[in-house]
């Protein structure tokens, strides 16, 4: 008899998770004929029906982490000329040329330490427009 109740369960939970495989099967067929009636191309219209909520929040998440890592970044940045331009300002370059090279020195340090961040947004930021020129073309073949 105590075998009954775990049956009987188990075959809940098999017919609950159809029931999320069909549900999750509807919403990427929603997904994708909301996608294609907005007039986008079948490999973005999959990129978005893909986009599950968790997915979604997933991508937030690193987002919201490059955000932070920017402002850091940006603040640094922003402390380092503010120092920089106190110093120029208080007429700091009197102090004699070994001082003003080492302060160079110190500044162009700063600025190879930055690079790599620089870098991967600039990268970024190409890839994007790349990508955006690659649809442009795509759908400029599309009209012809």
């Amino acid at each position: 008899m105590a075998d009954l109740p775990e049956d009987s369960e188990k075959k809940q939970l098999e017919r609950l998770a159809e029931r999320l495989e069909r549900l999750a099967a509807e919403e990427h067929s929603f997904r994708m004929r909301r996608a294609a009636a907005r007039g986008l191309s079948p490999e973005k219209a999959l990129r978005s029906a893909s986009a599950s909520p968790a997915k979604l929040a997933t991508r937030m998440d690193k987002l919201e982490k490059d955000a932070q890592r920017a402002r850091r970044r940006n603040d640094d940045v922003g402390d380092f000329c503010c120092e920089w331009m106190v110093w120029v300002k208080s007429c700091g370059w009197r102090q004699g040329s070994e001082r003003v090279a080492a302060s160079r020195r110190q500044f162009f340090e700063a600025v190879e330490d930055l690079l790599p961040s620089w870098g991967e947004v600039a990268e970024r930021k190409a890839v994007q427009e790349v990508s955006k020129a690659k649809e442009q073309l795509q759908a400029e073949r599309r009209n012809q």
